[in-house]
């Protein structure tokens, strides 16, 4: 398919602007988005904004999609490869709990503020509750239970937050993550 030059612009600009969203939730909070805050920290003009994104619903959702995309893929390849190739799942995840917070600290921050702001913006909430779905799904590949998924999932992102209020550089978020996993039996398929 032949992407035509205003289409390919198109598609660049809301990225931009999804980027500069998401740097500033993580910076600052959502409480800080405005479409004018946004254009600001993506470089672009407020017009971009409300043209791309009408509401700052619209725009705070795209953003929480974006994050959460990037990093639930990445956790999905990482996880895969490491069943195919036969290495310890539990172990791929505590490392990449510790580049969560090291990282890719930006996107996770990004998605702990949207999530908690889901409590008042109710239009979040659907957003919300895929992202625990999508991460149930894959931690549920490798456990035997899928209550024992969801709780996992829960869990996983207490600590993330129990790390960036501590200030973990990851070491002591790593161990706990990898000890979770083992709990529940995690294991390759």
């Amino acid at each position: 398919m032949v992407i035509d030059g205003r289409l390919a612009r198109g598609q660049a600009r809301r990225q931009e602007i999804l980027r500069g969203a998401i740097t500033l939730i993580a910076h600052q909070g959502v409480s800080a988005v405005t479409h004018r805050a946004v254009a600001e920290a993506a470089g672009v003009s407020a017009a971009s904004t409300t043209y791309h994104f009408e509401t700052l619903d619209d725009l705070l959702i795209a953003a929480f999609y974006e994050a959460t995309g990037q990093l639930r893929a990445e956790l999905a390849e990482l996880t895969e490869r490491a069943s195919r190739e036969g290495a310890d799942v539990t172990e791929v995840c505590g490392d990449y709990a510790v580049t969560m917070v090291t990282d890719r600290r930006e996107a996770t921050l990004a998605c702990m503020e949207l999530a908690l702001a889901a409590v008042r913006r109710p239009g979040l909430v659907p957003a919300t509750a895929a992202l625990f779905e999508r991460l149930t799904d894959l931690i549920a590949l490798y456990v035997d239970d899928r209550r024992d998924a969801a709780t996992i999932a829960a869990a996983i992102q207490g600590l993330l937050l129990m790390a960036f209020l501590e200030r973990d550089d990851g070491v002591r978020l790593r161990a706990s993550v990898v000890d979770l996993l083992h709990r529940y039996g995690m294991h390759n398929h």
